[in-house]
């Protein structure tokens, strides 16, 4: 993605590739079957945000300790005189989601597609560190677990066939495939 990140994921899967070899028969032009692919897999990355979920259907690391007091602070009334959270403050974090702060990294989520294939990404800078995890912050203090988002489960695979196979059947004219 311009000015952002994506990954890159080949498929061997036989059926995919012949599916793609029948349609580029048929129409010599990938890119709307690569424009509905692209579109489906941003809605099922946009999934993994609602479930916090990895493509393997993992759940993501939780929320440290040190990101929930920095999201509730530690003012007097966010705490009880022995140090428990107030009701309020304990149905905030009971809320919180896990990269979702601010929902600018899930808003990012986008794809590109062309005659060759699709991308599909985020335009957020710290996309990377989010997916692969790492250090950050000042002096990279801070260690960031991998919390990927971004990826092709078996669903996704099916899911491209179906669209692969409605694409040839509409280059041939019958509908299905």
């Amino acid at each position: 993605m311009t000015n952002g990140f994506s990954v890159s994921v080949s498929l061997s899967d036989d059926r995919i590739q012949a599916a793609l070899g029948r349609l580029t028969a048929a129409t010599g032009d990938l890119t709307a079957a690569f424009d509905d692919i692209g579109a489906a897999l941003v809605t099922s990355t946009l999934r993994r945000f609602e479930t916090e979920t990895d493509p393997t259907g993992r759940p993501w690391r939780p929320l440290s300790i040190e990101t929930i007091i920095g999201r509730i602070g530690s003012r007097a009334k966010t705490f009880t005189l022995k140090g428990d959270l107030r009701k309020p403050a304990a149905r905030y974090v009971a809320a919180l989601k896990i990269l979702q702060h601010r929902g600018h990294l899930k808003g990012g989520i986008h794809h590109r597609a062309t005659q060759d294939g699709v991308e599909v990404g985020s335009d957020r800078i710290y996309a990377r560190i989010h997916q692969f995890g790492g250090k950050a912050g000042r002096g990279k203090k801070v260690t960031i677990p991998p919390r990927p988002f971004l990826g092709i489960d078996r669903d996704d695979e099916a899911m491209m066939l179906g669209i692969l196979r409605a694409h040839i059947g509409r280059a041939l004219g019958d509908g299905v495939a």
